[in-house]
């Protein structure tokens, strides 16, 4: 049986432990990231063909939101979302696929269209620098 991993990390507000949603440290939440990353798929092991790195962290907002991301805990930490992806890469085990996973960004009209312009330019921009995104779950 094929398995998929979700997720590592949750960037909506509100989906993470008290501790990472009351954290103002940046260096300590990126350390707990790497450390929750690598002891989590370590402790899964190479089961997972895939593995959600980084879950809804796109604003849902109409186009007139200029916001890419969803303000988290996770976004005290610069450039969290490539980060994450580079930490998933870092300690995958090989053949793992990581992914980038979110709802309703498959329109292109109406309300849901800009969140979809969001989606596609984010994960653009995280293959163009190599952060380790294979692809993306809807």
């Amino acid at each position: 049986m094929q398995v998929r991993a979700h997720n590592l990390i949750w960037s909506a507000p509100g989906h993470s432990p008290s501790f990472i949603e009351s954290e103002t440290n940046s260096t300590k939440l990126e350390e707990f990231m790497e450390f929750y990353i690598k002891s989590a798929m370590a402790a899964v092991g190479d089961y997972p063909f895939v593995w959600d790195v980084d879950n809804e962290a796109v604003s849902n907002g109409k186009s007139t939101n200029s916001n890419t991301l969803k303000t988290s805990p996770w976004t005290i930490i610069d450039d969290h979302v490539c980060k994450a992806f580079q930490y998933a890469k870092k300690y995958k085990s090989s053949g793992q696929k990581l992914f980038y996973n979110d709802y309703k960004f498959e329109a292109n009209s109406g309300n849901w269209e800009a969140k979809s312009d969001r989606v596609y330019t984010m994960v653009k921009d995280l293959k163009d620098r190599n952060c380790g995104i294979d692809g993306v779950g809807f």
